[in-house]
């Protein structure tokens, strides 16, 4: 996997066993995360900013030039994000509930 994923991007599993029921349940809740992250993303920038990234926790959110794939590049992603880590619970602003 390490090689298709660092040659391709991808991979495809076949015959894994897994049953239909459980791949559709992840689809479907896969749905549901992508409403809400559409949701989080189309609030104002100043809503956004009041969630700050915590680099101590990984959490929070990062906007646009906030991170950087090739670090030695010196210029930041044109991407957004939002840092979850639930193995700290909340903290501060970023427990919240924005959606």
């Amino acid at each position: 996997m390490r090689e298709a994923l660092s040659r391709w991007g991808f991979f495809y599993l076949a015959d894994h066993g897994i049953a239909e029921e459980l791949i559709s349940d992840q689809l479907m809740q896969r749905q549901r995360v992508l409403v809400q992250a559409r949701a989080l993303f189309d609030l104002p920038a100043d809503v956004k900013l009041s969630m700050p990234f915590d680099a101590e926790l990984d959490v929070g959110y990062l906007g646009s030039g906030g991170q950087a794939l090739d670090e030695s590049s010196g210029e930041g992603d044109t991407k957004e994000g939002r840092e979850l880590n639930f193995a700290y619970g909340t903290h501060g602003s970023v427990g919240k509930n924005y959606i």
